[in-house]
């Protein structure tokens, strides 16, 4: 049983196996299942932050992926951090700006923050 644990911790420790995690938390919203969405969101997240660094554009996706998963069971108190911390995140970075916004809108963030990418894209 340990060797079986010791295998999956490795396991998800690459990020092709991150990816996985968070394409079966997409497909499960897509699914409109999102209690395993969340599961596997909240998942992807974590293991993300872990391995790949609070500030990485992949981590961030996760965060979306996790904040539209809880916004669409209602639960927006637990949306709104994630959401507003990729968002911003994104604006630091300037990095996928027309995904960040598409996405980050759909997750609840707030228009005025959307402005901000398309200023800091026109600078």
């Amino acid at each position: 049983m340990f060797i079986l644990q010791d295998l999956v911790q490795k396991l998800f420790k690459h990020p092709l196996s991150l990816r996985t995690l968070a394409d079966f938390a997409r497909m499960y919203q897509r699914q409109n299942n999102y209690a395993l969405a969340e599961t596997y969101a909240a998942q992807a997240l974590a293991e993300r932050r872990r391995a790949l660094g609070p500030e990485d554009l992949r981590t961030m996706e996760s965060a979306v992926d996790l904040a539209l998963a809880y916004q669409l069971q209602g639960k927006f108190t637990e949306s709104e951090p994630l959401a507003r911390e990729a968002m911003e995140s994104f604006i630091r970075r300037r990095a996928g700006w027309l995904g960040a916004i598409s996405r980050c809108v759909a997750a609840g963030c707030e228009p005025v923050r959307s402005e901000k990418i398309w200023a800091l894209r026109r600078n």
